[in-house]
């Protein structure tokens, strides 16, 4: 019986989280790094995350920094 109750209420949260009209959540994500040891003149090729908007989610970015144009 308890077991049937804590599935039934699982249940009941999973489909609460997918249901129209979920609330608008908000995220700040924080991304920072060194790049150290470069030889003087040497050109070199960075790799960062960049989120992009789609049909579920809006970035916008709030501010960028940094040493070199970007």
């Amino acid at each position: 019986m308890l077991r049937k109750l804590a599935v039934l209420v699982i249940l009941f949260f999973v489909s609460s989280l997918a249901a129209p009209g979920q609330a608008v959540r908000q995220f700040s994500f924080h991304y920072g790094f060194t790049v150290k040891d470069v030889p003087a003149g040497e050109r070199i090729r960075i790799w960062f995350p960049e989120a992009h908007s789609d049909q579920f989610q809006e970035i916008r970015v709030v501010s960028a920094t940094g040493d070199l144009p970007l």
